[in-house]
């Protein structure tokens, strides 16, 4: 592989250039973290406390009646990067992104149902609540719900709703999980699963937990669009940085004082 080498001297000249010109959208990059961090706390005090005050009211059965769990399966890397193709295929970095409804927007990944069947990889319906079961993402205690069925990575693990709980009202139940004592400490963090599925959530009926569901709604629309345009605007932002960067490397932007050392 070959690489532009210039002096030392013009090498440090672009390095300063390029400081100077990241630093901006580096401050911004971490402006939109602190936000982020801000509204999903917000979130998820919303959700807590509109389902805190129905245990007292509501039957609260264990959380494995009323979901199946599915893990995923491996995802070979030569069938990563495909757009199009059938089945969204979920990976943890997925969890991330979310569009104005909540729900995973990811179109990254994606395969057929025949290369499903030849993964033994399990279609996950739409409707269901994804979340991480090992590594550090797990202690983000993120559930997303998909929109569309898919296939997740073994990363993942799926909550599938059974007929008594409404998928939409199985999100914000899940909110009173505390993961710090579901984690399995260890090199890699692990989810506990048999922790996770003696937990217990407050059961309405369908129509209140519907109801329920359009009130925290209401509360949570424009936290999700701003989470969604911070999701935009990082990646537009790490776009601009890596197109700097480029730029600055091969050329393509004149340097002034880059140029006069090379004169020199």
């Amino acid at each position: 592989m070959q690489v532009l080498l210039p002096s030392l001297t013009v090498q440090r000249v672009i390095a300063d250039y390029l400081d100077h010109e990241t630093a901006e959208i580096d401050a911004m990059s971490t402006d939109l973290d602190e936000m982020e961090t801000l509204l999903t706390e917000r979130r998820s005090a919303i959700l807590t406390s509109s389902i805190s005050r129905l245990r007292a009211k509501w039957p609260m059965p264990k959380l494995r009646t009323l979901v199946q769990m599915v893990s995923g399966s491996g995802f070979p890397h030569a069938l990563q990067g495909q757009e199009g193709k059938e089945l969204p295929f979920y990976k943890v970095g997925s969890l991330s992104m979310t569009g104005s409804g909540g729900t995973i927007v990811d179109d990254r990944n994606s395969i057929s149902r025949e290369d499903a069947a030849t993964l033994r990889a399990r279609v996950i319906p739409c409707g269901s609540v994804l979340l991480a079961k090992i590594g550090a993402a797990l202690l983000l205690a993120c559930f997303v719900r998909t929109e569309k069925p898919c296939c997740i990575d073994n990363n993942l693990l799926a909550l599938v709703p059974s007929s008594e709980i409404d998928a939409r009202f199985l999100e914000p139940a899940l909110s009173m999980v505390d993961i710090n004592l579901l984690e399995r400490s260890g090199p890699v963090p692990t989810f506990d699963l048999s922790g996770l599925r003696q937990h217990r959530v407050p059961l309405p009926p369908l129509e209140e937990q519907r109801r329920i569901v359009d009130e925290i709604n209401r509360e949570t629309v424009e936290i999700d669009a701003m989470l969604a345009d911070i999701t935009e605007l990082r990646d537009l932002l790490a776009e601009r940085r890596a197109a700097v960067i480029a730029a600055a490397v091969t050329g393509q932007i004149d340097i002034p004082a880059a140029e006069e050392t090379t004169h020199d």
